[in-house]
């Protein structure tokens, strides 16, 4: 269900929140769809008479401009539309209340509201971002996880009318962090309703294909195998090898990639101190492909950097302050507090930097047989575009 944008319906939402008792309307209308969603039943009368007594609500304290909470609730019939807003305000409203933490409640709860809006006249999730606000990004965020997942076939309860529903709500919002799952979404989802839904890109739509110029590399190793690799001190061997033969050798492998919604073609070369020596050309059917994703590397370098920091100023400051303390020596435990405290200062600047979104990426490709590749150097917003061409496949 759409939000309703009428001005007068808006005057009297925000009526709505001056109620005297708006909190424990909220509680009400809760409750009964939480009890439905466990039941797994439509209809929201059962227990509402219960519940309102707890609240010490009855039918005069529940009117509002838009309706009565507890006569709707207890109706069995469809809803006015007016009705159907109040109930799905106040629903959202429950949730500010005590909003969920990240993790397991927010993905219980979030898959509560889901079937709610599917199968009961109430649905809150276009009012999350005005009931929540910030508060409502945890809950955004175990929706689309739930998305993911039934797209995946790993829905468990997670039905498809309420992914229909949840995935038209994602397309909705006016939340940044329903911005970023939409761009991550495009790409993820396979289900051409649910695509649809949360907002295909246009440009992806609209273009036949895309060209890719970047540098091929080998797929990536697992982590096993890099574990492996380092413990036998193999692994600074293979950097230096790279190295050397990058810079020394003028070793290239330079690629162009042409990316439609039928698959890639790579066309690379292999450059040895400025001539070609070898050239190949490589086509991957979207339907052989198992896995397209494109990686931004050490996101958050800033933040590892001033752990580092933070660490060794612990150390050293706190060995420098100790051993000051033992001999008497004012200067070293000067030193020691200040080097502690420059550890401490870099670590806090470092958590403020922002997390890196460098305009290039590397894009990986794994097909259903054979080895994967990498394509480095690629522009992000390019690699975004030849992503949705394949989603959209």
């Amino acid at each position: 269900m759409a939000e309703d944008t009428d001005p007068s319906r808006d005057a009297s939402l925000r009526a709505l929140g001056q109620h005297p008792r708006a909190d424990d309307l909220a509680r009400l209308v809760q409750a009964a769809a939480f009890s439905a969603f466990e039941e797994r039943r439509s209809a929201l009368h059962a227990g509402v008479d219960e519940a309102a007594a707890r609240l010490g609500l009855d039918e005069a304290s529940s009117d509002t401009e838009l309706g009565n909470v507890i006569r709707a609730l207890r109706s069995s019939g469809p809803l006015s539309r007016p009705e159907r807003q109040l109930l799905g305000v106040l629903l959202a409203r429950s949730i500010g209340l005590s909003p969920p933490d990240e993790g397991e409640a927010s993905l219980r709860v979030a898959e509560a509201l889901g079937w709610i809006a599917a199968h009961t006249p109430v649905d809150p999730l276009p009012y999350l971002d005005r009931g929540l606000g910030p508060a409502a990004q945890p809950l955004w965020s175990a929706l689309v996880l739930l998305l993911e997942r039934y797209d995946d076939g790993r829905a468990g309860s997670f039905d498809r009318p309420a992914a229909i529903v949840t995935a038209s709500a994602i397309g909705r919002s006016e939340a940044p962090v329903c911005e970023q799952h939409r761009a991550a979404l495009r790409v993820a989802l396979r289900d051409v309703t649910l695509l649809a839904l949360v907002g295909q890109a246009p440009e992806a739509l609209a273009t036949k294909s895309v060209l890719l110029s970047a540098e091929e590399t080998g797929s990536p190793r697992s982590a096993l195998a890099t574990f492996l690799l380092t413990v036998t001190f193999v692994l600074p061997l293979v950097a230096g090898a790279r190295l050397f033969a990058r810079f020394a050798l003028g070793l290239r492998r330079p690629a162009e990639a042409n990316v439609s919604r039928e698959g890639v073609r790579i066309k690379s070369r292999t450059i040895l101190l400025g001539r070609t020596i070898l050239e190949r050309e490589t086509f991957l059917p979207t339907a052989g492909l198992a896995r397209a994703r494109r990686e931004v590397r050490y996101p958050r370098l800033p933040v590892y950097a001033g752990i580092a920091g933070l660490l060794a100023g612990s150390y050293v400051g706190l060995r420098l302050f100790v051993d000051g303390v033992r001999s008497a020596s004012p200067e070293l435990i000067g030193l020691g507090v200040g080097v502690l405290l420059v550890g401490l200062a870099l670590d806090y600047a470092l958590s403020l930097w922002p997390a890196r979104s460098s305009d290039r990426c590397r894009v990986f490709l794994q097909p259903r047989k054979g080895r994967g590749l990498s394509l480095r150097d690629v522009d992000r917003e390019l690699a975004d575009k030849a992503l949705g061409l394949l989603a959209a496949k």
